[in-house]
């Protein structure tokens, strides 16, 4: 499953950035931490409550995040509480 295109005409230093941080504070994060930060964290779309995504640290940039669409399967296999 791709993301939403709608992503691709954000700004991710402010929407994107700020849907993570926004995980982070609900505790919707993986462990281990590292330098502060987690290695997974997950997030349910503020537009579409039925997509939850999975951000993933990166190597490079040294605290930058990849995120996916989990499938509803994985969102249930993880708890993830229905908003």
């Amino acid at each position: 499953m791709l993301c939403p295109l709608k992503w691709n005409r954000r700004d991710p230093e402010n929407e994107a950035t700020a849907l993570l941080r926004a995980a982070i504070s609900r505790g919707q994060i993986g462990h281990p931490i590292k330098d502060g930060l987690p290695e997974y964290i997950w997030a349910r779309d503020p537009e579409e409550p039925s997509i939850v995504y999975a951000a993933r640290r990166l190597t490079s940039p040294a605290f930058g995040y990849k995120a996916y669409p989990l499938l509803e399967t994985q969102v249930q296999e993880l708890g993830i509480p229905v908003s």
